[in-house]
């Protein structure tokens, strides 16, 4: 019975959803729905995003609010094919792709993490999911199957992710680029500070992307980043797990505590959420998952 459960368990954690294909602009009406994909170009200044000044929706109310509505977003970061996961599955287990003639497997992209936010752009508690797949497909490629609870530990990284980015959008940080050094980036320090060496460099490619320094940014460039500081979260909690278990207490009650001192870190509402934060957390969550080389965040 335990290993038909570990077995469902195994296959929703390799389930991941579809997303929404986009909104196509001259069949949608204003205040409904935008299905929008965010596209940052070299050279050229950021895109602006739904909750930002000059964005058309920043100048739309939603329809269907009785006393009236408000905007609300849900942000789709670290956008991958879900062919690459078959791929990789197929290529670990030794066992070939067949061509689907009955159009029947699931095709499209998904992401490696979503969140919502409100009309200003402000991260809404409780919101952000942080995608098994791409968490499962890491562990896939390390350790492996062959390691004894190789799928254990989802539920920790998923808190990590959560607290990582609510400590990000809780401190100030100018994108901008340096006047003496474009290329260097104005926010990658900082952003590394809090999330580590592979956020950071993804800032720093994209703010060098504003001046056509670089080429297209995308996570797979920094895979030979050095882990980032949160990704010893997993491993922090599995050893206070150890120790709470020899003295006798519950590591469920312990990580709650500690769960809410990270909270009281980041309380308020944070600052509005801009394309760098997104790039930067994205490239973190991938390489915590150890799938960088499998996830680009865009450019072109």
């Amino acid at each position: 019975m335990a290993d038909l459960v570990e077995y469902w368990r195994t296959v929703e954690l390799f389930a991941p959803p579809a997303l929404a294909r986009p909104t196509k602009i001259s069949e949608r009406k204003a205040g409904t729905e935008w299905v929008q994909p965010v596209l940052v170009r070299d050279g050229r200044p950021f895109p602006e995003l739904p909750w930002q000044p000059g964005h058309l929706l920043s100048e739309e109310r939603p329809k269907g609010g009785r006393y009236g509505a408000s905007w609300r977003h849900t942000v789709y970061g670290g956008v991958f094919p879900l062919d690459i996961v078959r791929k990789t599955l197929a290529d670990r287990f030794g066992f070939p792709q067949e061509k689907d003639y009955s159009g029947k497997r699931k095709a499209g992209d998904t992401a490696i993490f979503a969140f919502t936010v409100n009309e200003r752009g402000l991260l809404l508690e409780d919101t952000v999911v942080s995608s098994s797949c791409a968490w499962a497909t890491g562990r896939l490629l390390d350790p492996g199957p062959g390691e004894s609870g190789w799928l254990d530990g989802f539920e920790a990284f998923a808190r990590a992710c959560a607290i990582a980015i609510s400590h990000l959008t809780h401190r100030y940080i100018p994108y901008e680029p340096h006047p003496d050094s474009p290329a260097s980036g104005g926010g990658g320090k900082p952003v590394g500070e809090i999330l580590g060496s592979a956020a950071e460099g993804a800032v720093n490619a994209l703010i060098a992307s504003l001046t056509g320094v670089v080429g297209a940014v995308g996570v797979g460039a920094l895979a030979g980043a050095a882990k980032p500081v949160m990704s010893k979260v997993n491993k922090h909690l599995a050893g206070k797990d150890d120790e709470a278990g020899a003295k006798g207490e519950k590591p469920a009650q312990e990580e709650d505590k500690r769960q809410e001192e990270e909270k009281e870190q980041g309380s308020g509402p944070g600052r509005p959420l801009q394309i760098p934060d997104l790039v930067a957390f994205a490239a973190h969550v991938a390489d915590v998952c150890g799938v960088s080389h499998l996830v680009a965040i865009g450019g072109s």
